[in-house]
């Protein structure tokens, strides 16, 4: 579904572009599709009516994904704090633990912490938002076949307005996912320069190990899985 919504924006975004080049004369592709009598709804073009289909597709497209985003999210969100809760438990019960045990206690705090931030902004608000352009996209269909009232345009500026505050939260959490994930890498490299200094084999075999991209992609989530199925839950 998701490779379907994207061909389905590229060409909703390519028969606007055409139709904002289009002159408004002597062309075969604004000729009246639809002319009636009949009230809000009126001399549709053939532009206007490919615009359209495609903008009900994005209304299902949306809306879809983001009630199946925001219901993931949430039950992820209360899995992460089942999660924490339980290595919360299991800090107060153990007093007299390593400083390795706590070591590994906060690491993995640290990493479902992370995870249900991550499920919070990333996935449960932008699927709300995902709803809300579907809704937004229902009024700019609604637009394309003609069907409004006097009130008109007002509805379609108050959509636009939603989706441009919307993407531009998107954009925001894209520009933060990068920075971060840019911090990551440098750190991970600096790392990797420290153990090439080591000498050995066994040092070596630790630096393939982290070097690895499943080690570094696997690891928040295989901590996850493993605190998740313990005894603490």
């Amino acid at each position: 579904m998701a490779t379907l919504s994207v061909i389905v924006q590229f060409i909703r975004n390519l028969l606007c572009v055409i139709k904002s080049l289009v002159p408004s004369y002597n062309s075969s592709l604004l000729v009246t599709v639809v002319s009636t009598s009949i009230p809000f709804l009126q001399h549709v073009t053939i532009l206007e009516a490919m615009i359209g289909s495609t903008q009900l597709a994005a209304v299902y497209f949306n809306i879809v994904n983001g009630i199946r985003n925001v219901h993931s999210s949430y039950i992820k969100i209360k899995k992460c704090k089942q999660v924490i809760l339980g290595i919360d438990k299991i800090t107060l019960m153990n007093t007299h633990r390593s400083k390795l045990q706590a070591e590994t206690i906060c690491i993995a705090r640290s990493v479902i912490e992370n995870e249900l931030s991550s499920s919070y902004w990333c996935g449960l608000i932008v699927g709300i938002w995902e709803v809300i352009f579907g809704i937004s996209f229902f009024y700019l269909f609604m637009n394309s076949y003609h069907l409004h009232t006097t009130s008109w345009p007002k509805p379609v500026i108050d959509a636009l307005i939603f989706m441009e505050i919307g993407l531009l939260y998107i954009l925001g959490l894209m520009v933060h996912t990068i920075v971060t994930k840019m911090q990551k890498s440098r750190f991970i490299r600096k790392f990797i320069d420290e153990l090439k200094l080591i000498e050995g084999k066994n040092a070596m075999s630790i630096h393939n190990y982290v070097t690895s991209s499943r080690f570094v992609y696997i690891l928040p989530h295989l901590l996850i899985h493993l605190i998740a199925n313990s005894y603490i839950l």
